[in-house]
């Protein structure tokens, strides 16, 4: 069964393109572990910040817990989240190693052999 999605847009369009490309990088993280039941997504675009920069946030639903990733806020900003898709690819990586990590340490019958 596919890992249910929920994608929250706040200060930004929703974007069909966006929504497309979350869809695949969450079939891809449930492809590399088969534990994943569901995943919340928040794109953020923070006016108040030079260069209108995008948060992402991702939320990922795996049984008995939730793992939290995404691209920094604030300071820790640069330039390439100031395009939405690449921030969204950004967050993804590092969700998918945030899942990496508890795989190993949880469930690691559940873990394909790649990180790519």
């Amino acid at each position: 069964m596919a890992p249910q999605v929920q994608i929250t847009y706040r200060g930004t369009e929703p974007s069909e393109a966006l929504n497309r490309l979350i869809h695949e990088e969450v079939e891809k993280l449930g492809k590399f572990f088969d534990g994943v039941v569901g995943c919340r997504v928040l794109i953020e675009h923070e006016h108040q910040r030079s260069g209108s920069p995008f948060h992402v946030g991702i939320t990922i639903a795996v049984p008995g817990t939730e793992l939290a990733a995404g691209v920094p806020t604030g300071d820790e900003l640069d330039a390439t989240h100031k395009d939405p898709a690449r921030t969204v690819r950004d967050a993804f990586r590092r969700a998918k190693r945030r899942l990496h990590d508890y795989a190993e340490r949880k469930a690691p019958q559940h873990v394909r052999p790649s990180l790519e």
